[in-house]
């Protein structure tokens, strides 16, 4: 009995160790992880029922979230590929911040290629990239000028999901592998 306790009170330990060293790491980490959390597809509205016709944008956006080290700002570059054609940004986190936002507003319809680019001050999380849909509605005009009706075509989005490993999962692997290292130390000696 004196044994087993004894043996239950090491991989006890062992796991307490193992998820303060876990932890200390993760602490540790002083480079940021940028990610896409979400993003909303902009919209185009072409009106020809007036004189002269008007065609009306409402902007997307993308919002980015990073983990590790916030205690400094950060910009992030981005490439953006689609109807208007190809550009570049910047997009900074205040420092503290854990998210940032950037206004998409093409002037055409199409899909637009939204990617986080590769920086050495943080490092790609899981979902670095990101296709956007305009939407586009276009009214039909009735012989009453005062009488108009709208048409609104979502179109799908695709891109990559969010399919993180489970941190959880990492963390009882460990454990386990840890728990029988001890095991195996207690076994041998």
């Amino acid at each position: 009995m004196h044994r087993l306790c004894r043996a239950v009170g090491i991989v006890f330990a062992s796991v307490i160790f193992l998820w303060l060293g876990s932890d200390l790491a993760r602490a540790q980490d002083a480079t940021p992880t940028v990610r896409i959390e979400s993003a909303s597809d902009p919209q185009t509205f072409f009106n020809p029922c007036v004189d002269p016709p008007q065609t009306m944008h409402t902007p997307g956006s993308v919002e980015l979230t990073r983990s590790g080290d916030m205690s400094e700002s950060l910009d992030v570059q981005y490439a953006v590929s689609g109807p208007d054609g190809d550009s570049t940004g910047t997009v900074t986190f205040e420092a503290a911040s854990p998210s940032a936002v950037v206004d998409v507003a093409p002037q055409a319809p199409g899909d637009i290629e939204w990617v986080i680019v590769n920086g050495d001050a943080y490092d790609l999380g899981d979902r670095p990239r990101v296709t956007l849909t305009t939407g586009f509605a276009t009214p039909t005009c009735a012989t009453d000028a005062s009488t108009t009706t709208s048409t609104v075509q979502v179109l799908p989005r695709t891109g990559a999901g969010s399919s993180a490993p489970s941190l959880l999962f990492a963390s009882a692997l460990s454990i386990l592998a840890g728990t029988g290292l001890v095991l195996l130390a207690r076994r041998q000696s």
